[in-house]
């Protein structure tokens, strides 16, 4: 069996059907640099419009959609690496009995703290509640009920009925 690159110089390599044409060119493709009076004028910042000759679309390697990935995965890893030192949990025994460090104010200071972990019951998020949208009933010293809620500025700057 020969090695493919001697079949390719010596031109024994063939294919059983002819060869489709490439249909990818800058003139069948809509182009809003050329076409579309702010992307003229948005495309002028970056460096003008395509040029005549640009072949659209045979880039191998980096496309736009990768650097997009690539810059994704480099944030996420980034976010990752910031948290990772607060997954060290104290206790013993399963993991639903262990619970996170926070020994002298260690999930402040290395930027633990979330407010979604205390919220999610407190709060009822785990019921699919709004947060801090909550209302009740008290009494003032004259026994009427007055009624008090967490959104209550809106009664106040936006005239409303509540």
């Amino acid at each position: 069996m020969t090695d493919i690159r001697t079949r390719l110089a010596t031109g024994s390599l063939t294919s059983p059907a002819p060869l489709a044409s490439d249909l990818r060119s800058a003139d069948t493709r809509d182009c809003p640099s050329r076409t579309d009076v702010l992307g003229a004028a948005l495309a002028d910042v970056v460096g003008g419009p395509v040029g005549r000759h640009a072949l659209i679309g045979r880039t191998r390697f980096m496309t736009p959609l990768r650097v997009m990935f690539v810059i994704a995965l480099v944030f996420l890893a980034l976010g990752w690496s910031t948290k990772a030192a607060c997954l060290q949990t104290t206790g013993t025994g399963p993991g639903d009995k262990r619970v996170a460090n926070w020994d002298n104010q260690r999930a402040y200071y290395e930027l633990c703290y979330s407010d979604t972990v205390p919220l999610y019951g407190a709060e009822l998020l785990s019921q699919g509640k709004f947060p801090y949208k909550s209302s009740w009933v008290e009494t003032d010293s004259t026994g009427a009920p007055q009624i008090n809620t967490t959104g209550g500025w809106r009664c106040a700057t936006w005239n409303i009925r509540c």
